[in-house]
């Protein structure tokens, strides 16, 4: 379920040039992804030699808990949440035994692919001040829950440059 696309947009890294990630021992049952419930989790990915943090996703109550690559990146809790854990193997058994759980399951896929989409889109289509109202009007709880460096991270512009933002509205 996981797409590269986002983690190579992030760090500057063409779609179509294929990259050699170190392998990962993932066990079938790793989880896949989370369901969470209450609270709010932040997505970061740490790369390269000197890893340089970038913030990727910002996730909410009621949201689908994925992360965009298995070995890089991190979730992060913002505060006090409950998640429930689905692990490859529930998923793959539940939609064996019960095929019309397919629907949902697409839906889940959908739902992130857009969360993507738009992300993606923030970063290539947006100026800084788009990237900033698009922010708070979507998930305007980042504003308090977040750390200003990992806000300027997300939005892909200088701390200096988002408090600036902040003042202005």
């Amino acid at each position: 379920m996981h797409n590269f696309i986002l983690i190579k947009t992030l760090l500057g890294i063409p779609p179509e040039n294929k990259i050699k990630w170190p392998k990962t021992e993932l066990k079938p049952d790793d989880i896949t992804f989370r369901f969470l419930e209450e609270g709010h989790v932040m997505e970061l990915i740490e790369f390269g030699p000197e890893p340089k943090r970038i913030v990727s996703l910002f996730f909410g109550p009621g949201d689908f808990v994925i992360r965009c690559h298995p070995e890089y990146s991190k979730l992060q809790s913002l505060d006090k949440g409950v998640t429930q854990s689905l692990t490859h193997s529930h998923v793959m058994t539940t939609l064996r035994k019960f095929p019309q759980t397919s629907g949902h399951y697409r839906k889940v896929r959908e739902l992130y692919e857009e969360k993507v989409a738009r992300r993606i889109n923030m970063l290539h289509a947006m100026t800084p001040p788009e990237r900033f109202r698009e922010l708070k009007t979507r998930q305007p709880w980042v504003l308090s829950l977040v750390e200003e460096e990992d806000i300027a991270s997300y939005l892909g512009i200088p701390t200096s440059m988002l408090r600036e933002l902040k003042r202005n509205g």
